[in-house]
C-alpha cells in the first residue's frame, strides 16, 4: 500500500496473512489501532507514529501501615551508635541500668533499698529519712519478690503509728535484706551472662531514641489504555523517524529501524513510600536524694521529618519495542462476513440496533 499519508485509528485493523509493505511520502500514523502481518512487515515514511489514543494513569495510595517500633542507639562509644533496629531485638529497655542490643540479655535490677546518706550542701534533711536509714526501691507487693523467690508482704504498711506499724517495718526490712541478697546474686550472674553475648550484645546502652512511624505506599495505576499495535510474525523494518508512545511495536523476528531517529516513550511506574512519625529520646539517671539508685527517663515526643523513599522505576506494561518477541499476531479470518462488517462501519448512515448508535467515519485516500 502506497500513499501520501496513512492514518489507521479508532480500533481499525490493517492486516496481512503474509508479508506487508506500507509506504507514505509523509507520515504513517497508527493511533489506537492495529497493523499486523503474519510475515515480514515493512513501513517506509518520513515519520512513523504509533500512538495510544486513550491512555491515562493516576497515583493510587495504599492504606496507612503502622511500622514496627525501632530503637536508634545514641550511646556514645557504642559500635552501632546512630543506627536503628527493630525494638524486638533489644532487652531491658525500661531498666535504669542499661539496655542491650540482644534479645537474650538478662536484666540488671536496682538494689532492694538505698542507705540514706547525709544531705549534700544545699539539700534539706528529711526527718522521715534520717542518714543511715533504709529507703526501699520497691513497693511491698512488687512482682520482683515473687520472681526472685522472696515471700512478699501480705498487706500494705499500716497508716497509723504504733506497734502494728513498727512490726510491719521490721518485717519489711528483713524481707528487703533477703531480696537484696538475691538481687546481688542475680546481677552478678546477669553481668557475666551479658558480657558473653559478643562484641555488640555485651555493650550497655543508656541513651537511645524510640522511633514510631506510619507509612503509605503509592504507585501509578493504568485507568484507560488503547494502545497502537504494530506487529509482525517475522522480520520488521521501519524506514524513517519513529515515535512509539505508550504503544507496542513487536516483531517475531528481527526488528530494524533505519534512516531516522527512534523515540520510544512508555509511562513508567515508581513506587513512593512516605513515612511520618515521632521520635522520643530516653536516658538513664540517678534518682535524687535520699535515693541513690538509677531509673530510666524519657523526653517529650517530637515529630520526625517526613521521609520519602523511591523504588526503581518499572514498566506499567502498556508499551513495548522489541524484536524476537513471543507476542505474534493471531491469524485473522478475512471472510465475506468481515468485509460486510467493515463496509457497514464505513457507511456514515448505518444504524446499529445493538449499540443504538450511528456508526460512521470520514476517510480519505491520498495516494496513487
Amino acid at each position: 500500500m502506497t500513499g501520501d499519508t496513512l492514518l489507521n485509528s479508532a480500533g481499525a485493523l490493517l492486516y496481512s496473512g503474509n508479508a506487508m509493505t506500507l509506504t507514505a511520502k509523509g507520515t504513517i500514523r497508527n493511533r489506537g489501532a492495529k497493523i499486523e502481518s503474519l510475515g515480514d512487515l515493512a513501513l517506509k515514511a518520513a515519520a512513523v507514529y504509533n500512538e495510544n489514543d486513550a491512555f491515562s494513569a493516576k497515583r493510587v495510595g495504599s492504606d496507612w501501615v503502622t511500622n514496627p517500633d525501632k530503637i536508634r542507639i545514641d550511646q556514645a562509644g557504642h559500635s552501632e551508635q546512630g543506627h536503628a533496629f527493630d525494638k524486638d531485638e533489644f532487652s531491658n529497655l525500661t531498666s535504669g541500668y542499661g539496655a542491650y542490643h540482644h534479645a537474650g540479655a538478662m536484666e540488671i535490677y536496682e538494689p532492694a533499698y538505698d542507705i540514706v546518706e547525709a544531705p549534700a550542701p544545699g539539700e534539706q534533711p528529711d526527718p522521715a529519712h534520717p542518714a543511715g536509714a533504709k529507703i526501699a526501691n520497691y513497693e511491698w507487693n512488687d512482682p520482683i519478690f515473687t520472681a526472685l523467690g522472696v515471700t512478699a508482704m501480705t498487706t500494705a504498711r499500716p497508716t497509723a503509728a504504733g506497734q502494728e506499724q513498727t512490726a510491719w517495718d521490721t518485717q519489711f526490712s528483713s524481707k528487703l535484706d533477703e531480696l537484696n541478697t538475691k538481687i546481688t546474686a542475680h546481677n552478678t550472674e546477669a553481668e557475666a551472662h551479658n558480657a558473653s553475648l559478643g562484641a555488640i550484645g555485651s555493650q550497655k546502652i543508656d541513651n537511645y531514641t524510640i522511633i514510631q512511624s506510619q507509612s503509605q505506599t503509592s504507585e501509578d495505576k493504568v485507568q484507560t489504555t488503547h494502545a497502537g499495535v504494530i506487529r509482525s510474525g517475522r522480520d520488521m523494518t521501519i524506514d524513517g523517524d519513529l515515535g512509539n508512545e505508550n504503544s507496542q511495536i513487536t516483531a517475531g523476528g528481527t526488528l530494524t529501524a533505519k534512516n531516522g531517529t527512534v523515540k520510544n516513550s512508555a509511562r513508567e511506574n515508581q513506587k513512593r513510600t512516605v513515612t511520618f512519625g515521632t521520635t522520643q529520646g530516653s536516658h538513664t539517671y540517678k534518682r535524687g536524694w535520699p535515693h541513690k539508685s538509677k531509673r530510666r527517663g524519657y523526653k517529650d515526643k517530637l515529630f520526625m521529618t517526613p521521609q520519602l523513599a523511591l523504588d526503581h522505576p518499572s514498566s506499567l506494561g502498556v508499551g513495548a519495542y522489541e524484536g524476537s518477541s513471543q507476542t505474534k499476531p493471531d491469524s485473522q479470518d478475512i471472510t465475506q462476513v468481515k468485509r460486510d462488517e467493515t463496509n457497514k462501519f464505513l457507511d456514515p448512515l448505518y444504524w446499529n440496533p445493538m449499540n443504538r448508535q450511528v456508526c460512521g467515519v470520514k476517510w480519505k485516500y491520498n495516494g496513487g
